[in-house]
């Protein structure tokens, strides 16, 4: 699938090819930079949402187990390092707190509000929602353009968000991206017998990733507001990319952690289809789902360029 990027003074406006549907996008101009491959895999994931597990994955179940890990990886890294670059040009553009404000709240409101999120975060700096300036009725009633409600789950509705991430920014005196930076700087080191590549489990267990995310994650303030599986989008999406363009961890490190990380937030065929490629020997990662994401772009079956 080719898509068509029109933008318009207030407006960004994404259609598919021919038989395609038109998705209008509200958005600030200044976030364009922002989100434009976050807007590109969310309507890649729309496409495929309406396939069934075994289509996403026919080409794979031909390889090879070996063959099928090494492609899985290839796909992985090429997310990972785009996920990554992007973190890095919110950071320059913005600085650290406002860079980790914004991708918080674009997360939380997943693929049908991440724009509006986008325009919160921009309206109300970090500041603001730590001094209690605005909330999350004021900012859910105050935003310039209507929420996608239509389809959204109970969960994932936009004033919950945003009332999760009000009570995240009063967590702590120090701010949570400053409580970030310094677990970034308390990272542990790389088991030498326990790669994630070759056997997500184990490394699993050998790496301790239960018991660190939950440091990390009670430290910062997700912990008891932001439930799992969204706290694992935010994980993967946000704070591991976040940690390594700012240099607060490897890139090394970071993608291994980042790959063996739990799936997340994900459709239910997209995650099935996941564990279709590597659930012989492997649970399901989020490296997995990402590989799978950039395998159907790459090969061209749900192309977005």
């Amino acid at each position: 699938m080719v898509l068509h990027v029109v933008l318009f003074p207030t407006r960004l406006k994404v259609t598919p090819g021919a038989g395609g549907r038109t998705i209008p996008i509200l958005v600030l101009l200044p976030l364009l930079w922002y989100d434009l491959e976050e807007y590109a895999a969310d309507a890649a994931v729309s496409v495929m949402v309406a396939r069934p597990a075994d289509q996403l994955v026919e080409a794979w179940l031909t390889l090879s187990e070996k063959e099928m890990r090494m492609k899985a990886e290839r796909a992985a890294r090429r997310r990972w390092r785009s996920k990554v670059h992007y973190a890095g040009v919110r950071i320059r553009k913005l600085g650290w707190r406002e860079a980790c404000h914004q991708t918080a709240l674009a997360i939380l409101g997943y693929r049908f509000n991440r724009v509006g999120m986008l325009e919160v975060a921009s309206r109300w700096p970090l500041e603001e929602w730590e001094t209690q300036r605005i909330d999350a009725t004021k900012a859910f009633e105050g935003l310039g353009h209507p929420w996608v409600l239509h389809g959204v789950r109970p969960a994932n509705h936009p004033r919950l968000r945003l009332s999760s991430y009000a009570a995240l920014t009063k967590e702590h005196t120090m701010g949570w991206p400053e409580k970030l930076s310094e677990m970034g700087g308390r990272w542990p080191g790389q088991p030498r017998n326990a790669d994630p590549l070759e056997a997500v489990g184990e490394a699993r267990r050998q790496w301790g990733m239960a018991a660190w995310w939950g440091t990390v994650m009670s430290e910062v303030g997700v912990m008891g507001h932001v439930p799992r599986p969204r706290a694992d989008n935010l994980w993967g999406d946000g704070l591991l990319p976040l940690l390594v363009a700012a240099g607060e961890i490897s890139e090394a490190i970071g993608f291994k952690w980042w790959f063996m990380a739990m799936p997340g937030d994900q459709p239910a065929n997209l995650a099935k289809a996941a564990r279709l490629a590597d659930g012989r020997r492997n649970p399901v990662a989020w490296g997995h789902v990402q590989g799978l994401l950039d395998w159907q772009n790459e090969t061209g079956k749900e192309r977005v360029g």
